[in-house]
C-alpha cells in the first residue's frame, strides 16, 4: 500500500470517527444531555414522569377496590375501568416500574383493601439485573404484600414476550422465560394464582407477536382485550370469586 492511500485511509477513518463522535453527542444532547441520562441510570430509567404520576396516586382519595392493578407501563396503558366496568377497578401502573418500585409504594394499593390484586412487574428489571436477582427482589415483595393484604386474593400474572426483531430492546427472551419459571414455583410456594399471559401473546417462536406491537414491549387493543379475556376466565374459575362487584 502507497504511502498516499496510507494516507487517504488515516484522513477517512478520521473523519468517520469524527462523525460517529457529532452522532453521539448530537443524540445525547437529543435524548436530555449528559446529567439527564446520569440521572436515568442511577434511578434505573425512572424519570419524571414516574415521580410526577406517584406523587398523583399519593394523592388519589382512598375508597375500596375489587381489583388493582398493579405494574409498569404495560399496566397503566390498559383501560382496565372500561374494559370490566362491573368492578370497581384502580388502575396503579407507573411507566419504568421495577419490582423495588412497588415494595417502595405498596402502601398505595393496601390502602384500597381490593378483593384482587393483579400483579405484573419485572421485566424492567432485566434491563439492570439478572432473572435471579430478580425474582429474589419479587419473592420480598409476595412476603410484604401477602402480610400487608392477608383478606385479598393475589395473582401473579407472568411476564409478557418481547420481540427484538420489532425494535432491539437490551432484554432477552430467554431471561424473561427463567423469570416466568420462577414465577410458577413463587406462585406455589405462597399459595397464589398464577395468570400465564406470555403464551396467549408470543408467537411460534417465543417472540411477543408482531401483531400486537409498534415498539417490541407494548402492546396494542388486540391484546390487551386477550389479556382481559384471560383476567375474566381466572375471576370466574377462582375459588375466591363470589359474584360481587363495584365494591360490594
Amino acid at each position: 500500500m502507497s504511502d498516499q492511500l496510507i494516507k487517504w485511509v488515516l484522513v477517512v477513518s478520521l473523519l468517520a470517527n469524527g462523525l460517529a463522535l457529532g452522532v453521539g453527542l448530537w443524540s445525547v444532547q437529543r435524548l436530555g444531555g449528559w446529567k439527564y441520562l446520569w440521572y436515568r441510570f442511577r434511578t434505573q430509567g425512572i424519570g419524571a414522569s414516574y415521580v410526577h404520576r406517584k406523587s398523583q396516586l399519593d394523592m388519589l382519595p382512598t375508597k375500596r377496590a375489587d381489583i388493582v392493578m398493579w405494574g409498569n407501563s404495560l399496566t397503566r396503558q390498559g383501560e382496565w375501568q372500561e374494559w370490566l366496568p362491573e368492578f370497581v377497578v384502580c388502575n396503579r401502573g407507573i411507566e419504568g416500574d421495577h419490582v423495588a418500585g412497588l415494595m417502595a409504594r405498596m402502601d398505595q394499593v393496601v390502602a384500597l383493601q381490593p378483593r384482587w390484586v393483579l400483579l405484573m412487574i419485572g421485566v424492567n428489571d432485566l434491563l439492570f439485573h439478572e432473572p435471579d436477582f430478580v425474582l429474589s427482589q419479587y419473592e420480598l415483595l409476595l412476603q410484604k404484600l401477602v402480610a400487608a393484604l392477608p383478606q385479598s386474593h393475589i395473582i401473579v400474572q407472568s411476564l409478557l414476550p418481547v420481540n427484538n426483531e420489532v425494535r432491539p430492546l437490551g432484554i432477552s427472551n430467554e431471561d424473561i422465560d427463567r423469570v416466568n419459571e420462577g414465577l410458577v414455583r413463587l406462585s406455589a410456594r405462597y399459595g397464589l394464582r398464577y395468570l400465564d399471559l406470555h403464551a396467549l401473546l408470543c408467537d411460534a417462536q417465543g417472540r411477543l407477536d408482531a401483531r400486537f406491537t409498534r415498539d417490541g414491549i407494548h402492546i396494542n387493543g388486540a391484546a390487551y382485550r386477550i389479556w382481559v379475556q384471560a383476567i375474566r376466565a381466572e375471576l370466574q374459575t377462582s375459588h375466591s370469586f363470589d359474584g360481587k362487584a363495584k365494591g360490594q
